[in-house]
């Protein structure tokens, strides 16, 4: 037979076992339920305050990498703000002198040789004493000043149209004089200055009335001004086609794009070009379909651009990233993440490596390096380059580059393989600035077919510019039909 435990015995034959005064006339069984509970609870709430710890910590680390972030937003606001804003402050230099540096070649302008009049300056009297004076003879009894001045004359022409009969045609038949425009109550000239000002040098019509009617005395309207350049961009419409064909058909192409607004509404102003045409369209998209447009859907030569997307689903023999933005993207990482090791250290490799490239294409430029030798090196690089992309980076910006990197891995060093291609689009940047200048001025234009006109002049009188030709005998011939003046093709 078991024997019950001296605690069964007292729970059992307990007389307070309902209300003992030691439990505040609690029931045991109830505080030992009671107890159970609270301990369970007591379990539950230790492990729901090591889940909070958790989260909170990680909560913490988010909140630390938010706030770096946000730093990082500031500082490069902060800089994008001061370049808009702000003139650029040159660092004072205690060593350096203004002026030339020493030993530079100064220019100055050629003095006319043929001067088209002679002015006899003579002295009544010493221009400081008032006294007499008797002239100087002999060899250096006089000195020659020559300075060029411009005369401004408006010319009134009348060309009277003698009336002669056909008897071939059967019609009155009259001829055109030269330097006439029909039906045009303003000259070639006249109609020349317009082109320049507005497209070239990107005065605003509004301002072009005013130069008229102030300097040359000649009072013309915006309307006339605008149908001036309607008639000069029609008749340069065809040559237009074939700077589109001769792009296309080219072994490089420097490209890029800027805003331009018309009427308000955003529309992208295309570049593409190289140092011997000059190509601008003006289109609504910024995607891949106008680049194919453009440089068409299988280019035979190479593309020199930013890391535009829309350019990576254009087909090409060979492209090439413009390096000057890879460096400048460098530059703003190490300055926004200057306190990251692990940023600035991947930053300053990459760039090394990409100046290391522009060093060998200066020394292949100086005889130093041949095809074969480029091609080696280029390998080099782009393993130097592999390597360090490999690994990947918590910061986001960072991390993003890198990824860029090695979406463009073959398309960093193009420049050694085809060594008369430029690792930069600048040449694009600079043929772009004129147009960004007249659109500060003009705010874009107002009308679709104003911005089609713009496209063509301004292809028609920076391609004159780079191949040496003078923009204004390009526009005469535009304008009086004439084809004994070469255009640009």
């Amino acid at each position: 037979m078991n024997q019950q435990s001296p605690v069964e015995k007292v729970t059992r034959y307990c007389w307070n076992r309902h209300s003992c005064p030691y439990l505040n006339f609690e029931a045991p069984e109830k505080v030992l339920m009671e107890r159970d509970y609270l301990r369970e609870r007591v379990n539950q709430l230790e492990d729901a305050c090591e889940v909070g710890i958790r989260v909170l910590q990680i909560k913490d680390q988010e909140i630390a990498g938010l706030k770096e972030e946000i730093a990082s937003l500031k500082r490069q606001a902060n800089q994008e703000r001061e370049k808009i804003y702000k003139p650029a402050k040159k660092e004072k230099n205690s060593q350096s002198k203004p002026g030339a540096p020493v030993g530079h070649r100064g220019s100055t302008r050629e003095k006319p040789k043929n001067p088209d009049k002679t002015v006899h300056v003579h002295l009544k009297e010493c221009p400081h004493c008032k006294g007499e004076v008797k002239r100087i003879s002999g060899e250096n009894s006089f000195s020659d000043h020559i300075q060029e001045d411009i005369i401004i004359i408006k010319t009134v022409t009348l060309f009277r149209h003698y009336k002669y009969w056909c008897p071939k045609c059967k019609k009155v038949v009259s001829g055109i004089g030269e330097g006439e425009i029909p039906r045009s109550y303003i000259g070639p000239n006249a109609v020349v200055i317009s082109n320049l000002g507005h497209y070239d040098i990107g005065i605003p019509y509004n301002k072009l009335k005013r130069f008229y009617r102030d300097i040359f005395g000649l009072p013309i309207t915006t309307g006339a001004l605008i149908g001036i350049d309607k008639k000069v961009a029609e008749g340069g419409i065809s040559f237009y086609s074939q700077l589109e064909e001769k792009i296309k058909n080219s072994s490089v192409s420097y490209t890029d794009e800027t805003g331009w607004p018309i009427n308000g509404e955003q529309h992208w102003l295309w570049h593409a070009g190289n140092k011997e045409v000059s190509l601008y369209r003006i289109d609504k998209h910024r995607n891949h379909f106008v680049a194919e447009e453009i440089l068409g859907k299988d280019y035979k030569g190479v593309i020199v651009s930013d890391c535009l997307s829309s350019y990576n689903l254009v087909n090409a023999n060979a492209k090439q990233k413009c390096i000057a933005h890879l460096l400048r993207d460098l530059e703003n990482l190490i300055n926004l993440n200057s306190s990251n090791p692990e940023v600035v250290n991947f930053s300053v490799n990459i760039e090394d490596i990409l100046r290391e490239g522009l060093e060998i294409k200066k020394e292949y430029e100086k005889g130093k390096y041949n095809q074969k030798d480029l091609e080696r090196m280029k390998e080099q690089l782009e393993n130097k380059i592999a390597a360090i992309t490999d690994v990947k980076i918590t910061n986001k910006r960072a991390e993003s580059l890198r990824k860029r990197l090695i979406r463009h891995k073959n398309e960093l060093f193009t420049f050694l393989s085809h060594p008369e291609v430029e690792p930069t689009n600048n040449f694009a940047e600079r043929q772009l600035r004129p147009s960004v200048i007249s659109r500060k001025l003009s705010f874009g234009n107002k009308t679709k077919e104003g911005a089609n006109r713009h496209a063509v002049m301004m292809s028609l009188i920076q391609t004159a510019k780079l191949q040496g030709k003078n923009p204004k005998d390009l526009l005469l011939s535009l304008i009086l039909g004439s084809r004994k003046i070469r255009t640009p093709t």
